[in-house]
């Protein structure tokens, strides 16, 4: 992984994510995180922001499935 010509390196991607660099090269290697990704800021932020979404939308999934069951 190598930063792109706009200076985007690896350390400022981790930082900008809010993860370890360990954490980051574990994403690119399981093809979680494409490594295109890392050649734009605007693109690094936009799959941050999926990720955040899908989180929010996964809690709540089981928020209701515990309403369900607790009824």
């Amino acid at each position: 992984m190598t930063g792109d010509p706009a200076g985007i390196t690896p350390e400022q991607a981790a930082r900008l994510l809010g993860i370890a660099l360990p954490t980051l090269h574990r994403l690119v290697r399981s093809g979680a995180l494409p490594p295109c990704t890392l050649l734009s800021r605007a693109a690094l932020l936009g799959w941050r922001d999926r990720q955040a979404l899908r989180r929010q939308d996964a809690l709540a999934r089981l928020a209701a499935l515990s309403e369900a069951h607790d009824l």
